[in-house]
């Protein structure tokens, strides 16, 4: 027996099929649900909620912590997995809770990579977070905009952030700010 709540998630999936995500409502995802609103409410706060809960049932997976690259590459696999989708939230008035979730795998993602770096000690453990702060918004806002554009693929957008960010410049990154804060 389905439960509810993915009963929801399944009918909000097929809705998007045929109706652009802000023209999914409550009332439109309760029928599609066989469900009344009150119910809808129980589970969820809102429709934005829900995008969210199907986010985190999604969960972006690190392949390797040990290179940019890779942290790149693990961000486009997973916008590029469920591509109609994410574009669709990303083109929405909810396109924040996308960036959050992406903003927050790479904050987190950059937070592991940095302690690779044998310069970045326990003492200088906030500017690692800093760093990492700077690395996410910086690759998450590109990453994005770039993402919705109808032409780009994987690949473009890879060799783009790449040659804008490389393993070069973080560590040039990091002798400065220890220069510079230490």
């Amino acid at each position: 027996m389905e439960r509810v709540e993915d009963r929801i998630k399944n009918a909000f999936l097929k809705l998007l099929k045929k109706k652009n995500l802000d023209e999914i409502d409550v009332s439109s995802l309760s029928n599609a649900s066989r469900i009344t609103r009150q119910a809808f409410y129980y589970h969820f706060k809102d429709i934005n909620d829900l995008i969210f809960s199907i986010y985190i049932d999604k969960e972006i997976k690190n392949t390797s912590l040990n290179s940019y690259n890779h942290i790149i590459m693990d961000l486009l696999n997973f916008l590029f997995k469920d591509e109609k989708f994410n574009k669709e939230v990303a083109s929405s008035n909810s396109s924040y809770i996308l960036s959050d979730i992406t903003y927050y795998f790479l904050f987190r993602s950059f937070t592991l990579y940095l302690n690779t770096f044998k310069a970045l000690t326990n003492d200088t453990k906030d500017y690692r977070k800093i760093l990492a702060r700077f690395l996410a918004n910086a690759t998450n806002e590109e990453v994005l905009s770039l993402f919705i554009d109808k032409n780009s693929t994987k690949e473009t957008i890879f060799k783009e952030i790449t040659s804008l960010i490389d393993e070069n410049l973080i560590e040039q990154l990091v002798k400065n700010l220890l220069t510079n804060f230490t």
